[in-house]
């Protein structure tokens, strides 16, 4: 006779709190008091808030003991001040306003938080959430095709082997190219130049 079919877990069983947190080693001989106070400590760890969420997410025992006082320390800080002008995140409870402080103000790239909500860079490519200034990198920035040509002297031919986009702008379209893509191609036509 087939036995019957095991229960699933629901999600909610999963994230049940464990039996005990107490004496946990999380890693290995470190304390728990230690490691909450250096390696994860918002103000002197090595972490940062993604890091921290995160780690949150490894165990059950580090979600329940990154609970909510651990990161109403977090949410508190200077930089997170302004967002509390919003009636609706001040009524989130601190893990979730971490989480609303990891994605939208917080740079993908230098891993700062921004002073106001940041605006996706090219909402209908890539939406890369940057900073101001780390879209201004070669990673991020592009490059019009005119200026491409007169910077880096190179040809509508070599430029045509790049990816690009166009942009609609008054009576017509510019052509623009990616700032890496672009420095990289250059690289490599210097480096095949100077080969024997």
């Amino acid at each position: 006779m087939a036995e019957p079919p095991t229960k699933r877990k629901r999600t909610t069983d999963l994230l049940k709190r464990p039996p005990t947190l107490a004496h946990v080693e999380f890693l290995g001989p470190v304390p728990q008091d230690v490691f909450f106070s250096t390696i994860a400590s918002w103000t002197f760890g090595l972490l940062d808030l993604k890091d921290l969420l995160t780690l949150s997410l490894v165990s059950r025992s580090f979600y329940y003991t990154m609970d909510h006082p651990y990161w109403e320390v977090i949410v508190q800080a200077p930089q997170c001040q302004p967002m509390y002008k919003v009636a609706a995140f001040a009524k989130l409870n601190p893990r979730q306003r971490a989480i609303r402080i990891m994605t939208k103000r917080t740079c993908i790239h230098c891993r700062q938080i921004q002073q106001s909500d940041i605006k996706p860079l090219r909402p209908r490519q890539e939406a890369y959430m940057v900073c101001q200034r780390c879209a201004d990198l070669p990673l991020f920035a592009e490059i019009q095709y005119s200026d491409a040509i007169e910077k880096f002297g190179l040809t509508r031919k070599q430029l045509m082997t790049l990816p690009s986009r166009t942009q609609t702008v008054y009576r017509g379209y510019r052509r623009l190219f990616k700032l890496n893509d672009v420095l990289e191609l250059v690289k490599t036509l210097r480096q095949n130049s100077t080969e024997p």
